[in-house]
Formats: structure tokens, sequence, C-alpha cells
């Protein structure tokens, strides 16, 4: 557990209205975060998610989605799962993680275990036609009066 002083910046003698201005600070910046995420807007919500010094779930939750959308995605990853590991029974965590291990495992099946090998596609119907083209040439006739 966490020093609840030293999570929000203060030393142990702070006052409660200290506790409380500096809680409300931080929890304006994730507000003013949030805002700058649903408007898109990347780079404000990544400039005002590193000036909060508490890095919570909550914070690797909403790192995650800035660098999801800016094409991070190992980043984005590394994010989601921190935040799952800090808070593992928020499901909207676990569910942003989720999305990006299914991401991952179909990118990399479609890439690198294709099966589009045997499905008729413009490259065959060429390379058919090539051939057929040539066997035509060898016997003294041509089938593309173009080659």
């Amino acid at each position: 557990m966490q020093n609840p002083y030293e999570v929000l910046g203060l030393g142990e003698g702070a006052s409660p209205e200290e506790v409380k201005r500096a809680y409300r600070e931080e929890e304006s910046l994730f507000v003013q975060a949030m805002d700058a995420l649903n408007a898109n807007d990347l780079m404000r919500a990544e400039y005002i998610l590193n000036k909060i010094n508490n890095r919570d779930a909550r914070w690797y939750y909403l790192m995650g989605h800035v660098n999801y959308r800016r094409s991070r995605f190992g980043d984005a990853y590394d994010c989601f799962k921190t935040a799952v590991n800090m808070d593992p029974g928020n499901m909207e965590y676990q569910q942003a993680l989720n999305n990006m291990i299914s991401m991952r495992n179909n990118y990399q099946q479609n890439v690198y275990y294709s099966t589009r090998r045997d499905s008729d596609d413009c490259c065959q119907a060429l390379c058919a036609l090539w051939a057929c083209d040539t066997c035509c040439e060898c016997m003294g006739g041509d089938l593309c009066t173009c080659c």
C-alpha cells in the first residue's frame, strides 16, 4: 500500500485542506486527459497524463488508449497489461487487454500463416494465362498477341 501523502506529492504533516486540494488537482488532470482523449487530441492527452505523478491502474489504462490511437501497439499492450496487473478486478481494463491480445493474434496469424495460397486471385489468374500463352507459343500458336 502506497503512502497517500507521497502519492499526492505532500509531506506527512499536510493539512486536510492541502490533501483535498492535491486530490482535486490530481482528479482534474485525469478528467482533462479523458476530455482530450474523447476529442481525439492525443498530444494534449499524453501531455496531461505525463504531468500526473500517481501512475496507478487508471493512468496506465488511459495511456494505453493514447498509445493505441497513436499506433504504438506494443506500448499500448504493455500499458493495458500493467493496468490489469494493478487492478485485476476491473473488467474495462481486462477487455482492453483482451482486445489487444486478439488483435495481435489475428495480425500474426494473417501475416505469417496466410491461408490465401489456395484461393483464386488475380496473381494466380495471370500466372495461368502466362503458362497457357507459353505453351501455345511453343506449339506455334499465340494466345496473347500483345507479347
